[in-house]
Protein backbone atom coordinates (compact mmCIF):
# COMPACT_ATOMS: atom_id res chain seq x y z
CA UNK A 1 0.00 0.00 0.00
CA UNK A 2 1.14 3.52 -0.73
CA UNK A 3 1.24 6.34 1.78
CA UNK A 4 -1.92 7.71 0.16
CA UNK A 5 -3.62 4.32 0.57
CA UNK A 6 -2.52 4.19 4.22
CA UNK A 7 -3.92 7.69 4.79
CA UNK A 8 -7.27 6.83 3.23
CA UNK A 9 -7.44 3.57 5.16
CA UNK A 10 -6.73 5.48 8.39
CA UNK A 11 -9.42 8.05 7.51
CA UNK A 12 -11.90 5.21 7.10
CA UNK A 13 -10.94 3.73 10.46
CA UNK A 14 -11.09 7.10 12.24
CA UNK A 15 -14.54 7.88 10.85
CA UNK A 16 -15.74 4.34 11.54
CA UNK A 17 -14.83 4.60 15.21
CA UNK A 18 -17.37 7.37 15.63
CA UNK A 19 -20.03 5.43 13.73
CA UNK A 20 -19.49 2.27 15.81
CA UNK A 21 -19.45 4.33 19.01
CA UNK A 22 -22.80 5.91 18.15
CA UNK A 23 -24.67 2.90 16.82
CA UNK A 24 -22.86 -0.26 17.90
CA UNK A 25 -21.81 -3.01 15.54
CA UNK A 26 -25.19 -4.53 14.71
CA UNK A 27 -26.81 -1.35 13.38
CA UNK A 28 -23.89 0.01 11.33
CA UNK A 29 -23.84 -0.49 7.58
CA UNK A 30 -21.13 0.17 5.03
CA UNK A 31 -23.31 3.07 3.83
CA UNK A 32 -23.08 4.63 7.32
CA UNK A 33 -19.30 4.33 7.22
CA UNK A 34 -19.11 5.73 3.66
CA UNK A 35 -21.20 8.76 4.68
CA UNK A 36 -19.07 9.38 7.76
CA UNK A 37 -15.79 9.27 5.85
CA UNK A 38 -17.21 11.10 2.79
CA UNK A 39 -16.07 8.32 0.45
CA UNK A 40 -17.97 6.02 -1.88
CA UNK A 41 -18.81 2.46 -0.90
CA UNK A 42 -16.55 1.38 -3.75
CA UNK A 43 -13.65 3.08 -2.01
CA UNK A 44 -14.52 1.31 1.25
CA UNK A 45 -14.62 -2.06 -0.48
CA UNK A 46 -11.18 -1.41 -1.96
CA UNK A 47 -9.80 -1.38 1.60
CA UNK A 48 -12.23 -3.63 3.48
CA UNK A 49 -14.47 -6.56 2.47
CA UNK A 50 -17.23 -5.73 4.96
CA UNK A 51 -18.04 -3.91 8.18
CA UNK A 52 -16.66 -6.78 10.26
CA UNK A 53 -13.25 -6.32 8.64
CA UNK A 54 -13.44 -2.56 9.32
CA UNK A 55 -14.36 -3.22 12.91
CA UNK A 56 -11.64 -5.83 13.42
CA UNK A 57 -9.07 -3.32 12.12
CA UNK A 58 -10.33 -0.87 14.76
CA UNK A 59 -10.10 -3.59 17.41
CA UNK A 60 -6.52 -4.28 16.36
CA UNK A 61 -5.65 -0.57 16.65
CA UNK A 62 -7.29 -0.38 20.07
CA UNK A 63 -5.51 -3.56 21.16
CA UNK A 64 -2.16 -2.16 20.09
CA UNK A 65 -2.68 0.98 22.15
CA UNK A 66 -3.80 -1.11 25.11
CA UNK A 67 -0.73 -3.34 24.95
CA UNK A 68 1.63 -0.39 24.46
CA UNK A 69 0.21 1.19 27.63
CA UNK A 70 0.36 -2.10 29.52
CA UNK A 71 3.98 -2.73 28.48
CA UNK A 72 4.97 0.76 29.65
CA UNK A 73 3.72 -0.08 33.13
CA UNK A 74 5.61 -3.33 33.66
CA UNK A 75 9.32 -3.31 34.45
CA UNK A 76 12.09 -5.80 35.04
CA UNK A 77 13.06 -4.17 38.35
CA UNK A 78 9.60 -4.67 39.86
CA UNK A 79 8.41 -7.78 41.71
CA UNK A 80 6.25 -10.42 40.02
CA UNK A 81 3.13 -9.44 41.97
CA UNK A 82 3.52 -5.77 41.05
CA UNK A 83 4.04 -6.46 37.32
CA UNK A 84 1.18 -8.94 37.13
CA UNK A 85 -1.22 -6.65 38.97
CA UNK A 86 -0.12 -3.60 37.00
CA UNK A 87 -0.60 -5.33 33.65
CA UNK A 88 -4.05 -6.65 34.55
CA UNK A 89 -5.18 -3.37 36.13
CA UNK A 90 -4.10 -1.29 33.12
CA UNK A 91 -5.75 -3.73 30.76
CA UNK A 92 -9.05 -3.90 32.66
CA UNK A 93 -9.14 -0.12 33.13
CA UNK A 94 -8.59 0.47 29.41
CA UNK A 95 -11.15 -2.19 28.48
CA UNK A 96 -13.69 -0.53 30.76
CA UNK A 97 -12.94 2.84 29.16
CA UNK A 98 -13.38 1.36 25.70
CA UNK A 99 -16.68 -0.19 26.72
CA UNK A 100 -17.86 3.17 28.05
CA UNK A 101 -16.81 4.84 24.81
CA UNK A 102 -18.45 2.18 22.66
CA UNK A 103 -21.58 1.81 24.80
CA UNK A 104 -23.84 0.39 22.08
CA UNK A 105 -21.06 -1.91 21.02
CA UNK A 106 -20.81 -3.28 24.54
CA UNK A 107 -24.43 -4.36 24.26
CA UNK A 108 -23.68 -6.08 20.94
CA UNK A 109 -20.78 -7.93 22.55
CA UNK A 110 -22.89 -8.99 25.52
CA UNK A 111 -25.60 -10.24 23.17
CA UNK A 112 -23.16 -12.15 20.96
CA UNK A 113 -20.46 -14.08 22.83
CA UNK A 114 -18.98 -15.38 19.55
CA UNK A 115 -18.29 -11.77 18.62
CA UNK A 116 -16.32 -11.32 21.86
CA UNK A 117 -14.40 -14.55 21.24
CA UNK A 118 -13.39 -13.36 17.77
CA UNK A 119 -12.20 -10.05 19.17
CA UNK A 120 -10.35 -11.78 21.98
CA UNK A 121 -8.48 -14.18 19.74
CA UNK A 122 -6.80 -11.20 18.05
CA UNK A 123 -4.92 -10.28 21.25
CA UNK A 124 -3.83 -13.67 22.59
CA UNK A 125 -0.36 -13.80 20.99
CA UNK A 126 0.58 -10.38 22.32
CA UNK A 127 -0.74 -11.21 25.76
CA UNK A 128 1.18 -14.51 25.85
CA UNK A 129 4.35 -12.58 25.07
CA UNK A 130 3.72 -10.14 27.94
CA UNK A 131 2.95 -12.87 30.48
CA UNK A 132 6.07 -14.79 29.43
CA UNK A 133 8.16 -11.63 29.90
CA UNK A 134 6.70 -11.05 33.37
CA UNK A 135 7.42 -14.69 34.30
CA UNK A 136 11.00 -14.52 32.98
CA UNK A 137 11.68 -11.36 34.98
CA UNK A 138 10.19 -13.00 38.08
CA UNK A 139 12.44 -16.04 37.63
CA UNK A 140 15.48 -13.83 37.08
CA UNK A 141 14.64 -11.80 40.20
CA UNK A 142 14.03 -14.99 42.23
CA UNK A 143 10.41 -13.98 42.90
CA UNK A 144 9.27 -17.39 41.66
CA UNK A 145 10.90 -20.78 41.18
CA UNK A 146 12.73 -21.71 38.00
CA UNK A 147 10.32 -22.67 35.23
CA UNK A 148 11.60 -23.51 31.77
CA UNK A 149 10.57 -24.51 28.26
CA UNK A 150 7.16 -26.02 27.79
CA UNK A 151 6.27 -25.47 31.45
CA UNK A 152 6.87 -21.73 31.07
CA UNK A 153 4.80 -21.66 27.88
CA UNK A 154 2.00 -23.60 29.57
CA UNK A 155 2.00 -21.33 32.63
CA UNK A 156 1.83 -18.23 30.41
CA UNK A 157 -1.08 -19.77 28.51
CA UNK A 158 -2.81 -20.67 31.78
CA UNK A 159 -2.47 -17.08 33.03
CA UNK A 160 -3.79 -15.70 29.75
CA UNK A 161 -6.75 -18.07 29.92
CA UNK A 162 -7.52 -17.32 33.56
CA UNK A 163 -7.33 -13.57 33.18
CA UNK A 164 -9.29 -13.74 29.92
CA UNK A 165 -12.12 -15.27 31.91
CA UNK A 166 -11.88 -12.38 34.35
CA UNK A 167 -11.99 -9.90 31.45
CA UNK A 168 -14.98 -11.69 30.01
CA UNK A 169 -16.77 -11.37 33.34
CA UNK A 170 -16.00 -7.65 33.40
CA UNK A 171 -17.08 -7.14 29.78
CA UNK A 172 -20.13 -9.35 29.75
CA UNK A 173 -21.47 -8.48 33.19
CA UNK A 174 -19.77 -5.21 34.10
CA UNK A 175 -18.37 -6.66 37.33
CA UNK A 176 -15.37 -4.42 38.04
CA UNK A 177 -16.27 -3.51 41.62
CA UNK A 178 -13.42 -3.83 44.10
CA UNK A 179 -11.12 -5.27 41.43
CA UNK A 180 -7.97 -3.70 42.93
CA UNK A 181 -8.18 -5.49 46.28
CA UNK A 182 -9.22 -8.71 44.57
CA UNK A 183 -6.19 -8.49 42.26
CA UNK A 184 -3.93 -7.94 45.30
CA UNK A 185 -5.28 -11.14 46.80
CA UNK A 186 -5.13 -13.15 43.58
CA UNK A 187 -1.62 -12.09 42.56
CA UNK A 188 -0.31 -12.77 46.08
CA UNK A 189 -1.72 -16.32 45.94
CA UNK A 190 -0.18 -16.88 42.51
CA UNK A 191 3.23 -15.63 43.65
CA UNK A 192 3.13 -17.78 46.78
CA UNK A 193 2.18 -20.87 44.77
CA UNK A 194 5.02 -20.29 42.28
CA UNK A 195 7.77 -19.82 44.92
Amino acid sequence: MTVKDDNIRQQILDASRGVFQRYGFAKVTMDDIAKAVHKSRTTLYYYFKNKQEVFMAIVMDESKSLFVAARKNIREDQPFVWNLKEFITVKLTMLSGMLASYHNLATDIRDNKEFFTGMRSQAIAEELSIFKQILKWAIHNHDIALIEGKDLDFLALTLVTAFSSLEQEVIMNGNLADITSRLDWLTAILAKGLK
